[in-house]
């Protein structure tokens, strides 16, 4: 019961944080330092950045095409993130080249090509460009089959998505990100419309948390979903109490996750791989920033602290980026197996970025 309630209050001072930011409220939107400080998803999904932007490009102007779910596969499998979308424009019917081409051209400009934070993109286990893998190995091969993928007459989401998760590198768990897209304009009337959700790592452990157990690492798709259906009774009615929302189970899905997000960062397991609110890291830095009080007014230190923001901005995308390069070395790496080899790995690690943050310091 208490870490229900524990879960009850972090949805309720999440929805509190967007509905504040909307508002146009000045930053911090919370007292909670994790929340204020650290990126987390919205109570439901339809809320988030990256989700409305697919709904923009994608979900809306075309959502009477039968092959819409191909373009979700893309958006979500693939991509995640709706300035590359914007360039790729909508990829039906499929062309592999145009979208090898928009990837490349972004990555060569030095723009943001993928979003995966939230969840991997990749194709594990195989070695080569990105781009190449995930249209020779995914979406070219699904796009060939498409006649037996997409949706049918009288599908349930868990029909539609059981389907999908036999595509190559799929599985459960991204089947249920283009659901979650495609069930607002399409599959309206499925009976387990509000019922039907997919776990993922997060949730899992999610779920472990709430019930008060340890987290485990592996748990059968049957018996998460049997529990995590009790819960989603338990907890839908006060959810809407609090906030407001009617949320279906992706979104209490969702919640699960964020909310194991939230107990890594207070158990200081989870700093590394949760990104910081850019908001905090910028505060903090202006902080240290010390105007000549003697020589300068208010408005000229004002002034000056304004125009630190851009470069600001700069430094902090520059150390998130870095840092991704370290934990993509790290995760590489997870067979090192000797006594105290990761130990070592990630000193080296941190020892690059201080001396690459320092670097790029000295050099402005």
């Amino acid at each position: 019961m208490k870490e229900t309630e524990a879960l009850l209050h972090f949805v309720a001072e999440r929805e509190h944080v967007r509905l504040k930011k909307e508002a146009g409220q000045p930053w911090p939107w919370t007292n909670d330092p994790i929340l204020r400080d650290y990126k987390f998803c919205c109570v439901r999904r339809e809320d988030d950045r990256v989700t409305k932007g697919i709904a923009t490009l994608y979900r809306e102007p075309f959502e009477n095409d039968p092959e819409l779910w191909f373009a979700l596969l893309v958006a979500r499998r693939a991509v995640n993130w709706p300035d590359t979308l914007a360039e790729l424009g909508y990829p039906v019917p499929w062309n592999p080249e145009h979208f090898r081409a928009v990837i490349r051209s972004r990555q060569a400009a030095g723009h943001k090509a993928y979003e995966a934070q939230a969840y991997k993109v990749m194709v594990s286990g195989q070695a080569g460009e990105q781009a190449d893998l995930i249209v020779s190995h995914v979406l070219t091969p699904i796009w060939e089959r498409r006649d037996y993928y997409r949706p049918r007459h009288g599908d349930t989401l868990s029909s539609f998505a059981s389907r999908l998760s036999e595509g190559p590198y799929m599985g459960g768990f991204y089947a249920g990100q283009v659901v979650a897209d495609l069930k607002y304009v399409q599959l309206q009337d499925a009976s387990d419309w509000w019922t039907f959700a997919v776990s993922g790592p997060g949730s899992r452990r999610g779920l472990d948390r709430v019930l008060g157990r340890t987290p485990r690492k592996y748990w059968a798709e049957a018996a998460w979903y049997a529990e995590f259906r009790q819960l989603c009774d338990t907890v839908r009615e006060p959810i809407r109490q609090v906030t407001g929302l009617n949320l279906h189970a992706q979104d209490i899905q969702g919640c699960l996750c964020e909310y194991d997000k939230l107990c890594r960062l207070r158990n200081g397991e989870g700093e590394r791989s949760v990104r910081r609110y850019k908001f905090s890291q910028m505060a903090a830095q202006l902080e240290q920033l010390s105007p000549d009080d003697s020589d300068s007014t208010p408005n000229e230190q004002k002034s000056k602290l304004e125009n630190s923001i851009p470069r600001l901005e700069a430094e902090i995308d520059r150390e998130q980026a870095i840092r991704k390069q370290v934990d993509e070395i790290m995760r590489r790496n997870q067979h090192l197996d000797e006594p105290g080899d990761q130990e070592r790995l990630r000193a080296w690690a941190d020892k690059t970025v201080r001396e690459d943050m320092a670097m790029g310091q000295k050099n402005r």
